[in-house]
């Protein structure tokens, strides 16, 4: 289960910090997608 809800959590720590940070860094973005 906590691997479950730490992955999830994951996803969407990307979905909801990527556009936060995309503002500020966009190229640290594409790499942290890549």
């Amino acid at each position: 289960m906590k691997k479950r809800s730490q992955h999830r959590s994951r996803m969407e720590f990307l979905k909801v910090e990527l556009p936060k940070h995309e503002n500020v860094l966009p190229k640290e973005r594409v790499i942290k997608v890549n």
